[in-house]
């Protein structure tokens, strides 16, 4: 599968959550795959510099990516910090949501990751507005 950024259209008229783009991380295929329809899911990840021993608030928007001829019940995606799953949820709503959470880190560098595991067939979860917030050294 491909890496697609996607922009305003009359698919999605409103936007991104913030900014003018967004990811999608279930996108159609080349060739065959993309005459015939069929998506693949992807995967975007990114090393962060982090203090250790610190507390970080991790904050991003999702939605549903659907075209109004098919609607497929199974938009997966999965969070994960340092190689855990920290969260999972079916991306249902036609609207941004924002959602949060809070992640220690217990050295200098970490991976988080973003990944599609729903069915791929290019309707999965569009992603944007993603933010690492350091908080400091939790309270004893």
């Amino acid at each position: 599968p491909y890496f697609e950024l996607q922009k305003a259209s009359a698919a999605i008229p409103e936007g991104a959550a913030a900014g003018t783009q967004w990811i999608a991380l279930d996108t159609k295929c080349s060739g065959t795959d993309a005459v015939e329809g069929k998506g693949g899911n992807i995967g975007v990840s990114q090393v962060l510099k982090v203090n250790a021993q610190h507390l970080y608030f991790i904050n991003f928007a999702t939605r549903r990516n659907t075209v109004p001829t098919r609607f497929s019940p199974d938009a997966k995606l999965v969070v994960s910090w340092a190689g855990g799953q920290r969260l999972g949820f079916e991306s249902k709503n036609m609207t941004w949501q924002t959602h949060s959470f809070n992640v220690f880190s217990q050295s200098n560098a970490v991976q988080i990751e973003f990944t599609e595991l729903g069915v791929a067939n290019n309707e999965g979860t569009l992603l944007d507005d993603v933010s690492v917030i350091d908080l400091g050294v939790p309270p004893k």
